[in-house]
């Protein structure tokens, strides 16, 4: 009889193997004692979206991976069993409409895993009223999940956060979330299911064209949202209304625009001033010769000087992150007032005295045009930041992706 290590201990051992995936493969071929937890370090997500070669662009059938999941899990179970996180994103790539209202197959093969388990969940451009009613009920029985922690959706009525219970802390509501459809009211719950207090940790707003309609939501006390221990948000250009809604002094990370720092008005100021547990300052904005004042090099860099010598506590603040997005087809050279801002962040930031638990500050570059080398914008920023850079404080990243700061949440 061989000794059995105890399971958390197994699971400690194994977690160091999380991104190898060859490695947990062959860990799991070890003994039974190690199947189980390797299929569930090696299944935990399910993602569902049609690749860029599907409908009508190679002749091929739209896609639809109902019958094929549902085969999968019938034949291996202990697939199934593993998933925590569900990722749908229904558009037609090449074509109009989604894919998921014409697969009569997926609610059966989603309905094999255990959905109330379910600990993340995104679903983009959902037409809720266009899915059949076993679509629905699945999508449904998800969000009502007392193990959902991460919920992303885009497309979908307001009211569907009615279905949300109180162990969701992490919200993101992608572009267009769809008023409260008045044609369909049976599909709604009336009021909220939950009992208690849907209190948020992270809220994410994009870009929407019915912002009244979601702030009334937040506002309205029968809707049971509680977003008074907010800690990170990012709400757009609709920050501070949200802020104003949770009235919360404990955000530790905070997202703002170019434009929000230049035309913060005096109050918005004031209201930056109570965040003394800010940890984390995210700033977004736009560089390239054709911008103007509005270069982030300009007024933005000097606005966000001015608010930091001036409002943001010293005490916390560990990491400033900056998305510069570069708008010409060439890079330009630093200098004059640009560089002059460049150099004041540097003096600032690399001030133990003033920002002493200050770590970083991380800036990430993403190119307009395709093949810009963005290598001399980075070495010319490098230049203007040399202190910064001496103490290993200056980190730069080029990304062709979506700025997205909350991502581990979701």
């Amino acid at each position: 009889m061989f000794p059995r290590l105890p399971p958390e201990l197994l699971w400690h051992i194994l977690g160091y193997l999380q991104a190898d995936k060859p490695s947990l493969c062959s860990a799991s071929l070890i003994s039974s004692l190690f199947r189980v937890p390797c299929q569930k370090l090696l299944f935990p997500s399910l993602a569902l979206r049609s690749p860029a070669s599907d409908f009508k662009m190679n002749g091929t059938q739209p896609y639809s991976p109902g019958g094929g999941l549902q085969q999968l899990f019938e034949k291996s179970p202990w697939i199934a069993a593993s998933i925590k996180c569900i990722r749908i994103d229904t558009k037609c790539h090449g074509g109009n409409g989604t894919w998921i209202e014409n697969d009569s197959v997926l609610p059966a093969a989603l309905s094999l895993i255990d959905l109330g388990s379910i600990e993340v969940f995104e679903i983009v451009k959902n037409p809720w009223t266009k899915l059949s009613l076993a679509t629905r009920n699945v999508i449904s029985t998800i969000l009502r999940s007392q193990s959902l922690v991460s919920l992303s959706i885009q497309g979908l009525p307001i009211n569907i956060l009615n279905m949300c219970g109180p162990a969701v802390k992490h919200l993101s509501l992608g572009h267009h979330v769809a008023d409260i459809d008045p044609f369909h009211p049976d599909i709604w719950p009336p009021k909220p299911e939950r009992e208690t207090a849907w209190k948020l940790q992270t809220l994410v707003v994009e870009w929407q064209t019915n912002i009244e309609s979601l702030l009334e939501y937040f506002r309205n006390k029968n809707k049971n949202v509680d977003l008074s221990g907010l800690n990170r948000l990012l709400a757009s250009e609709f920050v501070f209304d949200f802020w104003q809604l949770s009235s919360s002094t404990a955000l530790e990370a905070l997202v703002l625009t170019d434009r929000q720092i230049v035309n913060c008005s005096p109050e918005q100021i004031a209201r930056i001033s109570t965040l003394t547990n800010l940890q984390e300052l995210f700033i977004t904005g736009i560089i390239g010769l054709s911008m103007g004042e509005s270069n982030f090099h300009l007024s933005p860099l000097r606005a966000l000087i001015t608010h930091l010598n001036s409002v943001i506590p010293s005490i916390h603040l560990a990491c400033v992150h900056l998305h510069l997005f570069h708008r010409s087809a060439r890079f330009e050279d630093l200098h004059g007032d640009g560089a002059i801002n460049w150099r004041s962040l540097d003096n600032l930031l690399s001030n133990s005295n003033r920002f002493n638990q200050f770590r970083k500050i991380k800036i990430e570059l993403c190119a307009y045009y395709e093949h810009l080398n963005l290598d001399p914008v980075i070495q010319n920023i490098s230049v203007c930041l040399p202190t910064l850079a001496g103490k290993g404080m200056l980190e730069f990243k080029v990304s062709t992706g979506k700025f997205s700061p909350f991502e581990k949440f979701f």
